[in-house]
Parts: structure tokens; sequence; C-alpha cells
């Protein structure tokens, strides 16, 4: 007879302590909302964030430095290590492929996303003043342009045949 009376003051208890648990584990935040709520210009340790200048279309790590820009060529240094340069090379870079020396790293025919068209060379290496070296290499194959005609175009142009008679007699003057 004790149970029964206890029983109905039990069972709201019971549901209120199952509610509390199912809001502590909505409340409980998981990884995707920790990641959610990191600001956005976190970078994680051990990696290196895009600054403003570029080689090519490649985005360069904001502490290298561009000392050289020609034409087909860009070479920049800058303090970051050798590793942390490839990593974040490699992460930007699509095709070809990647070679790790005991100097460096190399990436041979590689493309960037942003400018698929572009074929690159880069090599990362460490300079003699111990800073790291990026050097980057536009080797997109050259389109085969005819600057001048070709004799036989020359040839007809001027009316006559490849070896030197006349195309059509009735309207050479």
């Amino acid at each position: 007879m004790h149970s029964r009376t206890t029983l109905p003051f039990l069972v709201p208890l019971l549901i209120l302590g199952c509610r509390e648990n199912r809001e502590a584990e909505r409340v409980t935040p998981d990884a995707a909302s920790i990641a959610a709520k990191a600001p956005l210009d976190h970078v994680p340790n051990g990696e290196l964030a895009a600054g403003s200048e570029k080689a090519f279309a490649l985005p360069l790590p904001y502490n290298m430095k561009v000392i050289r820009r020609f034409e087909k060529s860009v070479v920049a240094t800058g303090r970051a290590t050798p590793e942390e340069l490839a990593a974040f090379v490699r992460t930007r870079v699509r095709d070809g492929q990647a070679i790790v020396t005991t100097t460096g790293t190399r990436f041979e025919r590689v493309k960037v996303p942003s400018d698929p068209e572009r074929v690159l060379s880069i090599t990362v290496d460490i300079n003699s003043d111990e800073s790291t070296r990026l050097a980057v290499d536009d080797v997109t194959p050259v389109k085969e342009e005819r600057l001048a005609p070709t004799p036989q175009e020359r040839m007809k142009a001027a009316g006559l045949t490849p070896d030197g008679r006349i195309l059509d007699p009735k309207h050479f003057e």
C-alpha cells in the first residue's frame, strides 16, 4: 500500500529528469559547432595564411616578400619553414607531381585552379641566409603562331607555283 501512494509523486520526477538529460545533451557542444564558432581569419598552428601578393595565379603566404618578378618567373623569400611553405603550395595546386628532395620540394607541371590554362614549375628551398625561397616559373607550352607565311604561300600570293611557273597566264600582267 505504501508503494501506491509514492508512485504518483515519482512519475513527474522521472519525466522531469529525462527532460533535463535531453536538454543537457542538446547544449553540449560538438566539434562541428566549435569549428563553426572559430574566427574566420583563424589559421591552425603550422599552417601559413595567404596574403594579397600572387605569383601568376598562385597566392603567396602573407610573410613572403617578392624579390624578383619577370614575365615568366617570380621569386619570393620569407621566414616560413620549407615544410610549411611546401604544404601551403600543395593545398593550392592541382595535377602535376611533387618531388621532395634533400634541399626542398619541386612541383612540376602543376596548375592553379583559378588559372587552369597556365602550367607552373614551383621550387621551395632554403636560401644562403636561412630564409625560405619560393620560385614560380611559368612553363606553359607556347602555342604555335605563324608570324610569316610559308614559302609556298608567298609563291602562291605572287601568282607562281612552288617551282616558279606562272599559276594563271591569263591574269599575269
